[in-house]
């Protein structure tokens, strides 16, 4: 894989969920949803990787002040630039929006359409952030099974049964 292991990745998407103040099972879950962890994965319309970030995406953040002016030249396609671009992303649109599943739906729909429907009081496109949010639900359930004070506790629990 591009840009490191797969503990590097793992290290940075705690280390961008932390920066951005996002939990790090929504960001696994954005994954999830936009490329089933395929980080050479390519959108019809040029999302790239891991999040699939558009590079458009990249200069609004920098204008933005979020993110550095030398991240221009790094490649979407490098999962740890990605996970860094898009949490980012993600942060500034739950930022701006101050409600999650607007901030998802702008995430996957764009801000600007988004923004428009909130203006004209049309209902907004909330499949994807339920998706998301169920894959969320979905990893937490699965992380804490496979935790061992779960495993310990439901050991526990077959001993006093049986």
């Amino acid at each position: 894989m591009e840009g490191g292991t797969v503990a590097d990745l793992a290290r940075g998407i705690l280390e961008e969920s932390e920066r951005n103040a996002l939990d790090p099972m929504l960001v696994l879950a954005v994954i999830q949803v936009e490329s089933g962890f395929d980080h050479k994965a390519v959108s019809p319309r040029g999302a790239l990787g891991l999040m699939q970030v558009k590079p458009v995406v990249v200069t609004a953040l920098i204008d933005e002040g979020r993110i550095q002016p030398g991240q221009r030249h790094r490649s979407l396609k490098d999962p740890l630039v990605n996970v860094q671009v898009g949490a980012s992303y993600l942060a500034h649109l739950n930022e701006m929006f101050g409600d999650l599943k607007v901030a998802l739906a702008a995430y996957n729909w764009g801000p600007t359409r988004i923004r428009q429907k909130i203006r004209a009081k049309q209902k907004l496109p909330l499949a994807y952030a339920t998706k998301v949010l169920s894959v969320q639900r979905i990893l937490e359930q699965q992380l804490a099974l496979n935790s061992p004070v779960f495993r310990e506790a439901g050991s526990a629990d077959a001993a006093a049964a049986g």
